[in-house]
């Protein structure tokens, strides 16, 4: 024959309260109850310190929603940007242009035309160029960055054949895999310093 278990103190009980005996739950409802009718202020600034804390919680949390939804979309964008960009320069004349020389080429005219004309399209975009891996490198080939030099820095803009050692992963698994890619971080480079 099983006899029937005991539970005392802070064990799990089977009449919904919290683990306490019935009546020592009932007890201490009553002790909070009391408590709220002998000190109200207490009982509002807690309530309401308990309201500020959630509403503090679930707006952080929309916050970091928005903001990674934003990151992404602009991610999204200028991976959209580099693809245009790159299918809009005339393959051919790319292949064409090595030096600095080429930059008067009918060539490079050819080459940086689809690129200006995506500057003023999307004036948000200031920096877009090209570049090609070779045997010693990566090495820049159209860059249409004519701006004056109050506006930008006088060696923003880089001639055909300057080598580029990059910094950043993403070029360089774009470089690797031939497919556009966006940083996940800030970087810093000759061209663009902290």
């Amino acid at each position: 024959m099983e006899r029937p278990t005991k539970f005392t103190s802070s064990f799990a009980s089977t009449d919904g309260t919290s683990g306490l005996p019935a009546t020592r739950a009932r007890g201490s409802i009553r002790s909070v109850a009391s408590l709220a009718l002998r000190r109200p202020r207490v009982l509002g600034t807690t309530a309401g310190l308990l309201v500020f804390t959630f509403a503090a919680f679930g707006m952080l949390a929309v916050h970091n929603f928005a903001s990674n939804a934003i990151e992404s979309a602009v991610r999204r964008s200028l991976q959209g940007v580099a693809i245009a960009a790159a299918r809009s320069v005339p393959v051919e004349a790319h292949a064409l242009i090595h030096t600095a020389t080429d930059e008067g080429s009918p060539a490079y005219q050819q080459a940086i035309a689809p690129l200006e004309e995506l500057q003023r399209t999307l004036p948000d975009i200031r920096y877009v160029y090209t570049f090609r891996q070779t045997a010693d490198g990566i090495e820049f080939v159209v860059d249409p960055t004519t701006e004056p030099a109050s506006v930008s820095r006088p060696d923003d803009h880089t001639p055909p054949g300057t080598f580029y050692k990059p910094t950043d992963a993403a070029m360089i698994a774009a470089i690797q895999r031939e497919a556009a890619t966006v940083s996940n971080e800030v970087y810093t480079d000759r061209w663009a310093p902290s």
